[in-house]
């Protein structure tokens, strides 16, 4: 992937109108209680992006992004051409080709320490990249119009979700495992000037023997195995901004199905929720706080998102709470404490009990 991000960009940098580099980077300090991954606590950069866009002629634009979490190269994450559909007619219509990130609700396209308002993701976050088309837009059929997202990708391929943290992100080249591809549909509108409204919806495509879904939600992906697996989740968000801050939130649910080579058929179900404040305290200083929840029926593996590290315990539901203080430092840097609690219920018969995971982190975000 770094070979072909490499010589597309050679390849268009001739010809662009204008090139342009931007990128974020979140580096702090973290310690959790004894049963942690930090629980010696640690600095860490977790998060470090680099993104380079070229503006072509015909209005198109060719977009890489290098991920170099923890400071290493890590793979191009990103890379992808966006192309004005104005010439077959459609003149308020894109394609999107190439690697990038599935359209599943909103907090997906801010699931880093930077861009949030808080440390952590929520527990329950649907999120993935993938290889594929997508045409997105905006129709004028209200006042403030309506936006869309429809791709179809790869589905089940090469590694594809970046699930537990920043730092997971595409890193294989197979080629996809089964013929069948996945659709995901987003629709999002303004209904009043405070209100935004979304709703996402998501089939993998059966994900053949040893597939593994590209939308992976609370850290959880599906894999087939034996003859097939699919995958399919919807999700509701809402924000509504106020004076001195805003509200947010979102309500979702996925099912996943398999099979066995012997026939035995399997299933798992779950829910997701979110909901998040911030209040501006001045022009500089905001306070956060988010609830969110993950809910899944019967015995299943759940490993959880954002500073846990992706530690994987068998649990049928976990909630977290995250309360955080920030300093915005001009526009581009802000300074973020966060106290994330961790609360789990577990598998009947597990034998486990709730580990002490709660963290604190300190860090500086970086966007530029």
């Amino acid at each position: 992937m770094l070979l072909i991000a490499m010589s597309l960009a050679f390849a268009v940098s001739a010809d662009a109108k204008f090139i342009t580099m931007s990128g974020r980077s979140a580096m702090g300090y973290f310690q959790s209680d004894k049963g942690g991954v930090y629980d010696t606590a640690t600095f860490r950069v977790p998060d470090v992006k680099l993104v380079t866009t070229f503006e072509l002629p015909a209005d198109l634009k060719a977009t890489f992004r290098m991920n170099i979490n923890e400071g290493e190269f890590g793979s191009v994450d990103y890379a992808f051409l966006d192309v004005p559909l104005g010439f077959v007619g459609l003149a308020d219509v894109k394609a999107r080709v190439g690697q990038f990130k599935i359209p599943l609700g909103v907090e997906t396209f801010i699931d880093n320490s930077i861009e949030q308002n808080l440390v952590n993701n929520s527990v329950g976050l649907f999120n993935g990249n993938d290889r594929g088309i997508m045409f997105f837009g905006k129709a004028d059929v209200s006042d403030y119009g309506i936006t869309y997202d429809l791709a179809f990708t790869e589905g089940s391929a090469h590694n594809s979700a970046s699930a537990v943290s920043a730092a997971a992100a595409s890193t294989g080249d197979d080629p996809d495992v089964d013929s069948e591809k996945s659709i995901t549909f987003r629709l999002g509108s303004k209904l009043t000037d405070a209100l935004s409204v979304w709703g996402s919806w998501h089939n993998s495509g059966d994900l053949g023997v040893n597939g593994t879904s590209s939308a992976a939600v609370g850290g959880v992906t599906l894999t087939g195995a034996g003859k097939n697996a699919e995958r399919e989740l919807w999700l509701l968000h809402a924000d509504y901004k106020f004076e001195q801050g805003l509200v947010k939130g979102y309500y979702g649910e996925f099912d996943d199905d398999t099979e066995a080579a012997d026939g035995n058929k399997g299933k798992r179900e779950g829910k997701v929720w979110m909901l998040e404040g911030r209040y501006d305290v001045t022009e500089k200083v905001y306070l956060g706080l988010q609830w969110s929840k993950i809910d899944l029926k019967g015995s299943n593996f759940l490993a959880p998102s954002g500073g846990t590290g992706g530690m994987g315990v068998n649990v049928n539901e976990m909630k977290r709470v995250e309360a955080g203080i920030a300093y915005q430092l001009g526009e581009w840097v802000t300074f973020k404490y966060a106290f994330t609690n961790n609360k789990r219920t577990f598998t009947s018969g597990s034998g486990l009990t709730d580990p002490d995971d709660d963290i604190q982190s300190l860090l500086v975000a970086v966007k530029f």
